[in-house]
């Protein structure tokens, strides 16, 4: 007899309507938002923004490469479904609203997942109420940046997609252990696979739910295998589960591992940016509480706590457990303790992540949903008041956000309580400044340089429309952003960065202010130093070399005569004490051949007098050891200038025995101005630490230019491949070019 299912009565779809309707409210207000937002993406939304308008390109071009390779090849192609998976992207607007709205749909459908359509209206309503809780967390609502309120994502970051996508993964597993599915465990382990195709952390949200689940489903096999229809059963499921967990994982992580996504070179650079990130991102414990708050809210809390206590209420008074049940429930909560101690332990270990709290959001949500199927447990099982407790702290967040979202800008104390930044339109008019600023640059038709501290909102706001702008419309000329912070070299100012700049971007600091920071002698921190630079700025007129082409939410100087501007920046310099990172740094930049000859006396020489064209000079270039890292110093002349010295730099190559690039640095030679006659040579450096990959065995250098149709320089002698463009200096020898 063929089974038919039972009709589902009408009123208990109620609470089901109510969320449907909810998840239509939000996705109207969200994309109100979003399309009212003139700010470009900027960060990693730029690049997932890149990485579609790359990948649609290609293939309107016919080039079918491989999605995991197009540029930006660090960020994999499941971000492509957020940033343009309708086709070439004709704007942000809509990238920004899926960032946002998906991720809420996501946590919707994971939840009914995790405990499929209850046929009851208590359970119906328990489920819906912890849907629209879920759904309302804090962590889902950063729209733009607010002044004044801690954020941990915003619009066109994929954090929240990866969270959203590994709770859709930890609901199919969870079904599929309740009910014995392998297709639901097939879910599963594809959805788990796909976060590795939108971050690399998804690789450890599929070590915990496979491990969780082989461990689960073994000690259920376990627990009746002397039940041998039972046993049979479950010993099916386990080994039909593990091929498919196998099978599926293998091939994510293969094709992963084969293309450019996970290639040694990218896991070089996060290991030389995790030494930085573990002390620019330092937080205290005492910081933790606020970073948490602007995820999860209190209210979570509340209903987390409700619920293990009705838990185990139920399990030691009321005997509301059987003995099979008290197993599969203590197996979710116990799941759900360790996927957030692992992600705590991620966080702030592994990433070293600090106030970047987003790195917890995935193991958060899949810590809440295995709490879902043991909640509805003992809702269906309490008393109606304890019932109506729990829908009361479902209920109210929703109906908090609900009326945080219908406004354009709420207050900010609103806000900052809630954990959440709605507002939008604070910084529009930093966009019209940085606007106005690119019609001029425009007009010149040449790329301009534009050095920025980027510490405050105004500044990162500003920069990012050019790097927007570069692009959307890279034939088009725009202003290149540098500043001071460098995830391989470390967080400072680089004053040889300031000084070849066209332009200065920062926020003037107020009199008060300027006067209490100037007196500061001693500069012993990375914010020290970028507010003794604003104050010094911020004290500039036109008799100092600079002239000041915009000031509104940010200032914007133009040097004017480099001369001077650089003698007034070396004055200030000198009249303080700095950290010896800074000093390590900013060595003076102009020397004498009598001053190299002298400091290079006991250093390894391994290049002299080699000639890129007819332009630039490498008088002498030296390795020496720095600790566990060998510097590399060197020191320049521009023969004469041409019409292209603009965007010319010195690169780096570090390469293995065939010649593959495993690391790569560069040095702009822009802004060649020396002093006086005697002071011709230029220095400079850069470091390299050998122990970060044993196959790298030669150092390749060359003259390059932004504009690659520009090309190369030759080299006129030593060891050259790339056709004399590239010089090649082994790493163990004493003198390789004479």
């Amino acid at each position: 007899m063929k089974y038919k299912p039972q009709a589902i009565p009408l009123r208990t779809l109620a609470p089901h309507l109510l969320v449907l309707f909810w998840l239509i409210f939000t996705g109207f207000i969200i994309w109100f938002h979003a399309g009212n937002s003139i700010q470009p993406p900027f960060f990693d939304g730029l690049d997932y923004f890149k990485k579609g308008l790359n990948f649609w390109q290609g293939i309107m071009h016919g080039n079918w490469v491989n999605p995991f390779n197009i540029a930006p090849p660090a960020r994999p192609p499941g971000t492509i479904l957020l940033s343009a998976p309708f086709g070439y992207p004709v704007g942000f607007h809509s990238f920004y609203f899926r960032s946002v709205f998906f991720p809420i749909v996501c946590i919707v459908a994971s939840v009914y997942i995790s405990v499929g359509l209850p046929q009851s209206l208590v359970a119906g309503w328990c489920v819906a109420t912890i849907a629209l809780l879920f759904s309302s967390l804090p962590m889902f609502y950063h729209f733009e940046w607010v002044a004044g309120v801690e954020s941990s994502v915003c619009f066109g970051l994929v954090d929240n997609f990866l969270a959203g996508t590994a709770a859709l993964a930890t609901a199919a597993f969870i079904r599929s252990l309740t009910t014995g599915s392998v297709r639901w465990l097939f879910a599963g382990a594809l959805a788990a696979s796909f976060t590795l195709l939108i971050k690399p952390s998804g690789g450890a949200v599929m070590a915990l739910l496979g491990g969780a689940w082989a461990v689960f489903a073994s000690l259920k096999w376990l627990s009746v295998r002397h039940n041998q229809e039972a046993s049979r059963g479950l010993r099916r499921y386990l080994i039909l589960g593990l091929m498919v967990l196998f099978a599926i994982y293998v091939v994510t992580f293969t094709v992963c591992l084969q293309s450019q996504y996970l290639s040694s070179e990218h896991f070089l650079y996060a290991r030389q940016a995790l030494v930085i990130m573990t002390d620019v991102l330092a937080i205290s414990f005492g910081q933790i509480p606020l970073l948490l708050h602007i995820i999860m809210g209190e209210a979570i809390l509340f209903w987390i706590a409700g619920v293990i206590i009705l838990f185990f209420y139920l399990c030691y008074h009321f005997r509301g457990l059987n003995n099979r049940t008290f197993f599969e429930m203590s197996g979710f909560l116990i799941s759900a303790f360790i996927f957030w101690s692992a992600g705590i332990f991620y966080w702030l270990v592994v990433q070293a992540g600090g106030n970047q709290v987003r790195y917890f959001h995935p193991f958060f949500l899949m810590g809440l949903i295995c709490l879902v199927p043991l909640a509805v447990h003992v809702w269906i099982r309490s008393s109606k008041w304890v019932n109506l407790a729990l829908a009361l702290v479902c209920i109210l967040p929703a109906s908090n956000m609900a009326l945080l979202l219908v406004q354009k800008n709420p207050s900010v104390c609103w806000q900052r309580t809630t954990g959440v930044s709605v507002s939008i339109g604070m910084h529009d008019a930093v966009v019209n400044q940085a606007y106005d600023f690119l019609r001029v640059v425009r007009q010149i038709k040449s790329n301009i340089r534009v050095y920025s501290f980027m510490t405050g909102f105004p500044e990162l706001v500003f920069g990012d429309v050019g790097k927007y702008e570069g692009v959307i419309n890279p034939k088009a000329s725009t202003f290149d952003l540098r500043g001071p912070h460098d995830w391989v070299r470390g967080f400072m100012v680089r004053i040889e960065d300031l000084l070849s700049s066209d332009y200065i971007c920062f926020e003037p600091l107020k009199d008060n202010d300027i006067q209490t920071v100037m007196g500061f002698d001693r500069v012993q921190s990375f914010e020290d130093e970028n507010r003794v630079f604003h104050a010094w700025l911020s004290t500039l007129t036109v008799k100092d070399g600079i002239e000041i082409v915009s000031d509104g939410p940010v200032r914007l100087l133009e040097i004017t005569n480099l001369c001077i501007f650089e003698q007034l920046t070396e004055q200030f310099i000198s009249s303080r004490t700095w950290r010896p990172e800074f000093k390590e740094a900013n060595p003076h930049r102009w020397w004498s051949d009598s001053e190299v000859s002298s400091y290079i006396f006991n250093n390894k020489l391994v290049a002299h007098e080699i000639e890129f064209g007819d332009l630039y000079r490498l008088h002498v270039m030296t390795l020496s050891p720095l600790g566990g890292k060998i510097k590399i110093e060197f020191w320049w002349e521009a023969l004469r200038d041409d019409d292209k010295s603009w965007g010319r730099g010195m690169f780096f190559h570090f390469i293995d025995s065939d010649a593959k690039i495993r690391s790569q640095q560069s040095v702009s030679l822009d802004g060649y101005n020396p002093p006086s006659q005697e002071y011709r040579w230029r220095y400079g450096a850069v470091e390299f630490d050998p122990s970060i990959d044993a196959e790298i065995s030669a150092l390749a250098f060359g003259v390059w230019h932004l504009d690659h149709k520009v090309g190369l320089l030759t080299a006129d002698k030593g060891v050259r491949d790339w056709n004399d463009f590239r010089v090649v200096i082994p790493l163990n020898v004493e003198k390789s070019v004479k």
